[in-house]
C-alpha cells in the first residue's frame, strides 16, 4: 500500500474515531480477547460494564482486574486496524 492511500485510511479511521466520542477497547488479559464498545449496553458483562463507563468518564485508561478500558485517543495503530477489522462488539485476540 503506497503512502498516499495509507495517508486516506488514516483520516477516515480518525473521523470514525472523532464520530463516536464513547469508542473504548475493552480488553481481557486473563482470556487475550478485546472488543471495541460504544455504549454501556453492550458490554458483555457487569465489570465491562463498569470499566467503559470509568474510562468515558475519565477519558483514561482504566484496570479492574485484569480487564483494561482504553479510551479512542489512546488507541495504538495495530489497535486502530484491529478496530478498522473488527468493528464494534467483535471479540478478537489481542
Amino acid at each position: 500500500m503506497d503512502n498516499k492511500k495509507i495517508a486516506k485510511e488514516l483520516v477516515k479511521l480518525a473521523k470514525e474515531l472523532i464520530a463516536r466520542p464513547n469508542l473504548a477497547m475493552i480488553s481481557d488479559l486473563d482470556n487475550m480477547e478485546a472488543y471495541f464498545i460504544a455504549d454501556a449496553r453492550d458490554a458483555k458483562d457487569s465489570i465491562d460494564k463498569k470499566v467503559y463507563e470509568s474510562t468515558t468518564e475519565m477519558d483514561d485508561t482504566i484496570t479492574m482486574g485484569k480487564i483494561v478500558g482504553t479510551p479512542a485517543n489512546y488507541l495504538s495503530s495495530d489497535d486502530k486496524r484491529n478496530y478498522r477489522k473488527h468493528g464494534i462488539g467483535k471479540k478478537f485476540e489481542i
